[in-house]
């Protein structure tokens, strides 16, 4: 039913550990982390029927999101494509990377970023000054709201 689990490499069980104990990975990502570390190379089908149960309709909707953002800490990488054995299309195969995992920076939402630049268009709208006394405003403004 499932796949044998892989020998572990010393190396691996450090990274592992480097992980886990750095405090940045949430309890879903630390669990879909243990599936690829334990199991090896999956997709993001496979690493949720180990979560929920060997079931296709057991697929999740937040598994693929939770990998994504393990990508983006360096602690998974895609290593491949494959036809998968559940859904028998093609996929993206992940494992993990012995790397130290960065923290997870959110990537901003489309209300943030059109408030901010509101925030900008104002600044610019009410400006008394002009030339380049203006465009050194709006750049010291740009940083101020990590545009």
């Amino acid at each position: 039913m499932y796949k044998k689990l892989k020998k572990i490499r010393s190396t691996s069980a450090k990274a592992y550990r480097d992980a886990v104990e750095s405090g940045l990975l949430s309890n879903r990502r630390k669990e879909v982390f243990e599936v690829l570390y334990l199991y090896g190379t999956q997709s993001s089908t496979q690493v949720n029927m180990h979560i929920k149960g060997y079931s296709r309709n057991a697929a999740g909707k937040n598994t693929g999101a939770r990998i994504s953002e393990l990508v983006s800490m360096g602690v998974v990488e895609e290593v491949g494509e494959v036809i998968c054995k559940i859904t028998k299309k093609t996929v993206i195969t992940y494992d993990v990377t012995g790397n130290k995992p960065t923290p997870f920076k959110r990537p901003k939402t489309k209300t943030e970023i059109i408030a901010k630049h509101k925030i900008l268009l104002n600044a610019i709208q009410t400006s008394r000054h002009t030339g380049k006394r203006l465009l050194t405003n709006i750049n010291s403004m740009k940083i101020e709201l990590g545009l």
